[in-house]
C-alpha cells in the first residue's frame, strides 16, 4: 500500500450510483431512506440537500415522544401561519384515522410562500400506522409544494411498506448506501490513500460495504499502518477514536452521553471541570461522529458513538453516575427548566434539592400523570422535614400532587404537617404566617371536594388569612378539573340538587376571591344543567347565554367548554344539527385561539359523549375506546365522565360481559367524590347489559336504582337520552307510584323529542365525509347502495377505471376491505 503524504480521512465521498438516487429526492413527493445505523443516511441526504435551491426543514427526532415531535412541527408551521398551528395543536398528535383526517384538512388551508423539502430524521422513533398514513395523506394535500424525506432504520408503517413494494414512492435502501469494490477504492483515493485490489477485497469482505466500519478501519490504518483484523464495531470505535483522545476528553464524552442532543453552552457547563472551552470546541469540531446542526444550534452524537458511550457510562461507579445526573439537574435548574431538573434530581434521590428550586405549581401540573405517580409520591415522602419547613411554599405545591393522585390520607396528613410547621416557625413574621396558612387551607380544601359546606368554610378561612388571591394556585387549573359537567362534579346527594346549587353559588364567591375570578360563570352552568336534566330546555338555554358571556369576557376556557357542551345537548333535543356542529367547532377554535391545548381532552369528552348519543361509536376519539388509555389520561374527576362514554361504547359493540366485569370499578370511581349523576348513567347501562344477557330481574333492579337516585331531583334526561336501552326493561309497579310518575315524564319527553333527535342522527350521517373528497363521497355512497362500477361511472359521467381507483383510495382511508363494509358508514 502507498499512502499519499496529504490525506483527509474526514472527506465525504458519494458514489455516482448514490448521487443519482439522491437527485431523485427533488423529483419525488416522498422519499424513504431505510438502512441500519452507521450507513450514512443523514450524512448523504444532508450533504445533497445543502446544494438544492428549495428551503429545507430538517427535523431530527431524538426519542419516541410523539407529542413533542408534533409540537415541533407546530412550532415550524407557526412561523408561516400561527392560526393553522393553533388548529393543529388543538387536534393534537394523530392517534386515529379521524385525527389524521382533521390534520390533513387543516393543512390543506396552509398557504405556503414557497416550495419546501421536509426531512424527518430518525423516523423509526415515532413511526406507527397512523403517523405513516398521515404523511401519505399530506402528499395529496401539498402535491408538489412539499417534498417529504423520511430517514429511518426500519420502515414500520404498513402504508409506507405497501407504497415501497408497489414502487409508488422513491426508495433508497441499504444496498444503495453500501460501497462496492470500486467505490471503496475511490473513497480511499479521495481521502489520499491508494489501495491495491487485495486490500479492497479484504475491506469489502470484512465490512460488506458498511461505511462506518470502512471509515473506522481507515482511521485505524492511518495510526497503525495496518487494518484491524476480526474487530467488532465497538473495538474499532475504541481503537480508532477512544484510545486517541485524552482521559479528560473521554470523561467529557461520557458526561455528555446522557443527552440526546446538547448546545455548546450546555457542553461547556457539563464539561467545564474536565476541559477548557477551547478544548471542548476543538473536540466537538474534530470528531466526525458528533454533528452540529446550525438550524437547531445543537450537537448530535452519532448512534454508533452514543451506543459505545452508553456502555462506558454503564461501567461507571454509581457515585460517578450520580455526579453526572446531578450536574444535569443543575444545568436544567439554572436554565429554569425545572421539571427536567426535577427528573434528574429524582434519579439520584436528591429530593431536598427539588424543594429548593423555584418550581411552581404550573411547572408540575402538566406532568401529574399516572406514569409519574410513584415519582411524585416518593418525592413528597422522601424530603426531610427540615427542608419542608424551610421551603413551605414548595411543600404546599407538592402536596397538591397528592390530591390529584387521590391519596386522601397522605394529602390530609401532609397538610397537617405543613400547618404545624407554619405555626411553630420562629423565622416567619405574622403576616407571612397568615398568607401561608391561607395557602395551605385553600389547597387542603380540595381534599373535601364535593362536600360544599366544608369547602365553603375552608375558603372563608383561607381568605380571612390571606385577604388576597393565592399566589400558589395556577390560573390554568379549574375547580372542575377538565370534567365538562359542573353538575356531574358537584351533585352528591339525591334530592339535594337545588340546595347543592345554593351552596355552590356561595362557595364560588370565595373561590373567585382566592383565584382572582378563575372559572367565573360555573354556577350559572350548574343551574342550567339542573334545568336541562329536568327537561326545561328553554330556561337552560337562557342561562347558557349568561354563562357564555361570563366565560368570554373573563377568558375562562373551561367554563366556555362546559357551556357549549350543554348547548350542544340542548340542540340535540331541538333537532338542530347545524348548531351542534357549529358549537363543537367553536370549542375547538377556542382551544386553538387561546393555546390552552390541555383542554383538548375536555373537547374529546364532549364529542365522545354526543357521538355515542347519536349512535356513532366509531367517531369517538380512540383513547375513549380503551380503558387503559382512559386511566392514563384521566385524573379521577374526568375519569367518571370518560367511563360512561366507554361503558356506552362497550354496549354499542354488544360487549355486555366485559362491561359488567368492570362496572364495579366504574361505580367505585363515582364513589370517590360521590358523583351520583354519573351513577345514574352507569346503573342504566348495567340494567341494559343484564337484560341483554337474559337476566331481567337484575335489569329491573338496577333500573330502579337509577330511577330512585334521579326521581327526587326530577332528572329525567339520562333516561330520555338512553330510552332505547331501557324501554324493554321498564315495568310499572303499582307499589311505587313515584317511580311510575317519574317514568311517565321520561316517556312523555322521549316521545316529544324522539323525531328531532333522529333528524340529528340523519343529518350527521349525511354530513360525515370521513376524510373523503366530494368525488370519493359520491362514489362511496353509490357503492354502498350496491351499484356496480359501470353503473356508478354512468351516473357520474366518469370512466370505470376512475371508479376503481377511487374505491381503492376509499377503502384505504376508511380502513376497510370490501364494498359490504361501506354500509357501516353510509347506511
Amino acid at each position: 500500500m502507498a499512502v499519499v503524504k496529504r490525506y483527509n480521512p474526514n472527506k465525504f465521498y458519494f458514489s455516482d450510483r448514490l448521487t443519482e438516487k439522491l437527485e431523485s429526492i427533488c423529483e419525488s413527493n416522498l422519499t424513504v431512506v431505510e438502512a441500519p445505523t452507521g450507513f450514512g443516511k443523514t450524512t448523504s441526504v444532508r450533504n445533497f440537500l445543502n446544494n438544492v435551491d428549495e428551503p429545507v426543514l430538517w427535523m431530527t427526532i431524538e426519542n419516541d415522544d410523539r407529542e413533542y415531535f408534533f409540537e415541533e412541527i407546530c412550532n415550524h408551521i407557526h412561523n408561516i401561519d400561527s392560526v393553522i398551528a393553533g388548529k393543529l395543536r388543538a387536534v393534537g398528535c394523530p392517534e386515529d384515522l379521524e385525527m389524521s383526517n382533521k390534520i390533513a384538512g387543516i393543512l390543506s388551508e396552509l398557504d405556503l410562500p414557497e416550495k419546501y423539502i421536509v426531512v424527518f430524521d430518525n423516523f423509526q422513533y415515532i413511526s406507527n400506522t397512523i403517523i405513516g398514513k398521515t404523511i401519505i395523506k399530506l402528499l395529496d394535500v401539498f402535491e408538489d409544494s412539499v417534498r417529504f424525506v423520511v430517514l429511518t432504520q426500519t420502515v414500520k408503517s404498513t402504508s409506507m411498506i405497501d407504497l415501497i413494494f408497489n414502487n409508488r414512492i422513491n426508495y433508497i435502501g441499504k444496498s444503495d448506501l453500501e460501497f462496492n469494490h470500486e467505490e471503496i477504492k475511490m473513497y480511499f483515493r479521495e481521502c489520499g490513500i491508494k489501495l491495491d485490489d487485495n486490500e479492497v477485497d479484504y475491506l469489502f469482505k470484512y465490512t460488506e460495504g458498511w461505511i462506518s466500519a470502512i471509515y473506522l478501519q481507515m482511521l485505524h490504518y492511518l495510526s497503525n499502518n495496518e487494518f484491524e483484523p476480526d474487530a467488532g464495531i465497538d473495538k474499532l470505535v475504541c481503537k480508532a477514536i477512544w484510545d486517541k483522545i485524552s482521559i479528560e476528553e473521554q470523561d467529557f464524552l461520557i458526561l455528555i452521553s446522557i443527552y440526546d442532543s446538547f448546545s455548546l453552552k450546555q457542553a461547556l457547563f457539563i464539561g467545564g471541570d474536565e476541559l477548557t472551552a477551547d478544548e471542548i470546541k476543538k473536540l466537538l469540531k474534530s470528531n466526525s461522529f458528533i454533528r452540529y446542526d446550525s438550524r437547531d444550534r445543537k450537537y448530535f452524537t452519532h448512534s454508533i458513538l452514543r451506543y459505545y458511550l452508553k456502555s462506558e457510562f454503564d461501567k461507571l461507579d454509581i457515585i460517578v453516575k450520580k455526579r453526572v445526573y446531578e450536574k444535569a439537574a443543575k444545568w436544567y435548574e439554572e436554565n429554569e427548566n425545572y421539571y427536567q431538573a426535577l427528573e434528574y434530581y429524582y434519579k439520584i434521590r436528591k429530593y431536598d434539592d427539588i424543594y429548593y428550586m423555584s418550581i411552581s405549581l404550573e411547572d408540575i401540573v402538566p406532568h401529574l400523570t399516572k406514569d409519574n405517580k410513584n415519582m411524585f409520591l416518593q418525592i413528597v415522602s422522601g424530603v426531610s422535614l427540615e427542608t419542608k419547613e424551610q421551603n413551605l411554599r414548595r411543600s404546599i405545591i407538592f402536596s397538591f400532587a397528592l390530591f390529584i393522585y387521590n391519596e386522601k390520607d397522605f394529602f390530609n396528613k401532609e397538610c397537617e404537617i405543613i400547618t404545624e410547621m407554619i405555626d411553630n416557625s420562629k423565622y416567619l413574621r405574622q403576616r407571612e404566617k397568615d398568607i401561608l396558612h391561607g395557602e395551605v387551607m385553600f389547597i387542603n380544601s380540595f381534599g373535601k371536594y364535593n362536600d360544599l359546606n366544608k369547602m365553603y368554610d375552608m375558603y372563608v378561612k383561607a381568605y380571612e388569612y390571606m385577604q388576597s388571591p393565592s399566589s400558589i394556585y395556577s390560573d390554568k387549573i379549574s375547580i372542575i378539573f377538565k370534567n365538562p359537567s359542573v353538575l356531574g362534579c358537584f351533585h352528591s346527594k339525591s334530592g339535594e340538587a337545588v340546595k347543592e346549587l345554593e351552596n355552590f353559588e356561595k362557595t364560588m364567591i370565595y373561590y373567585y376571591k382566592l383565584t382572582a375570578g378563575n372559572s367565573k360563570g360555573l354556577e350559572a352552568v350548574m343551574r342550567a344543567e339542573i334545568l336541562f336534566n329536568q327537561g326545561n330546555f328553554q330556561d337552560a338555554e337562557l342561562l347558557c347565554q349568561k354563562a357564555l358571556y361570563m366565560a368570554e369576557t373573563r377568558g375562562q376556557v373551561s367554563v366556555y367548554i362546559c357551556t357549549m357542551f350543554l348547548m350542544v345537548r340542548i340542540s340535540g333535543f331541538q333537532g338542530d344539527y347545524d348548531n351542534i356542529k357549529y358549537n363543537f367547532q367553536s370549542i375547538r377554535k377556542k382551544i386553538e385561539n387561546t393555546g390552552e391545548n390541555d383542554k383538548s381532552s375536555m373537547a374529546d369528552l364532549c364529542e365522545g359523549y354526543m357521538y355515542m348519543l347519536i349512535g356513532k361509536p366509531s367517531s369517538i376519539p380512540n383513547w375513549l375506546k380503551d380503558e387503559k388509555s382512559i386511566e392514563v389520561r384521566c385524573p379521577i374527576l374526568p375519569l367518571v365522565m370518560a367511563n360512561i362514554i366507554y361503558a356506552r361504547y362497550l354496549i354499542s359493540n354488544n360487549e355486555y360481559s366485559k362491561f359488567l366485569g368492570i362496572s364495579g370499578q366504574m361505580l367505585g370511581s363515582t364513589k370517590v367524590y360521590n358523583n351520583i349523576l354519573f351513577e345514574i348513567y352507569l346503573y342504566i347501562f348495567i340494567a341494559h347489559a343484564n337484560y341483554k344477557l337474559g337476566n331481567k330481574v337484575k335489569a329491573i333492579k338496577f333500573l330502579n336504582e337509577a330511577v330512585d337516585i334521579a326521581k327526587n331531583d326530577k332528572f329525567i334526561i339520562p333516561f330520555v337520552e338512553n330510552y332505547s336501552l331501557i324501554e324493554d326493561i321498564y315495568e310499572a309497579d303499582a307499589k311505587h307510584q313515584d317511580r311510575i310518575d317519574f317514568m311517565n315524564d321520561v316517556i312523555a319527553c322521549y316521545r316529544k323529542y324522539d323525531r328531532k333527535f333522529k333528524s340529528v342522527q340523519n343529518s350527521y350521517r349525511e354530513d360525515m365525509d370521513y376524510g373523503l373528497t366530494n368525488r370519493e363521497l359520491q362514489i362511496a355512497r353509490l357503492a354502498a347502495d350496491r351499484l356496480s362500477n359501470k353503473e356508478i361511472a354512468d351516473q357520474l359521467y366518469i370512466a370505470v377505471g376512475t371508479v376503481k381507483s377511487n374505491l381503492k383510495t376509499i377503502f384505504s382511508k376508511l380502513q376497510i376491505k370490501s364494498r359490504s363494509e361501506l354500509k357501516n358508514f353510509f347506511d
